[in-house]
């Protein structure tokens, strides 16, 4: 069948408000800066106004996404920081730490730390050395449904 025909040519509307008043007889005596009050509108002259016609939505196909951008996410890379404890202290104090202070902590000797992803919490380990480097041996992976209670 032949593809339907185009819609009627809409006309434009002319929408009127009120016209400019005319100036006071006499000048004003005293010069202000002052702004305008928020009411104050300013005369606006005839105004041409053309509907617009929308597309009608659903006419467009979904995109067929290919498997292989699955590879291309597990590329992505991710902060990753392991926390061994936390403090609050008043920023008088920050100011005047000095070589040798010691920090406490909320954590006790042989604690688990935890493991932090782009500021959620993702795991719970130990603290192992391997090859002179920190590392974490994990003990605990945080279930999706638990870190949203346990964000960091």
């Amino acid at each position: 069948p032949p593809p339907p025909p185009p819609p009627p040519p809409v006309q434009p509307e002319v929408a009127y408000q009120q016209p400019p008043q005319a100036p006071p007889a006499e000048p004003a005596r005293v010069v202000r800066n002052d702004p305008p009050p928020a009411a104050y509108a300013p005369p606006q002259q005839p105004v041409q106004v053309n509907p617009y016609e929308y597309r009608k939505l659903g006419e467009e196909q979904p995109m067929n996404i290919p498997g292989d951008n699955l590879d291309l996410l597990m590329s992505v890379p991710i902060q990753i920081t392991v926390e061994l404890g936390r403090t609050r202290k008043k920023i008088k104090d920050i100011a005047e730490l000095t070589l040798g202070n010691i920090v406490e902590l909320d954590r006790q000797a042989g604690d688990q730390v935890d493991v932090i992803a782009n500021g959620r919490l993702i795991a719970r380990g130990d603290v192992v050395v391997v090859d002179d480097n920190y590392s974490v041996k994990i003990t605990e992976i945080i279930k999706v449904r638990d870190n949203s209670e346990q964000q960091k």
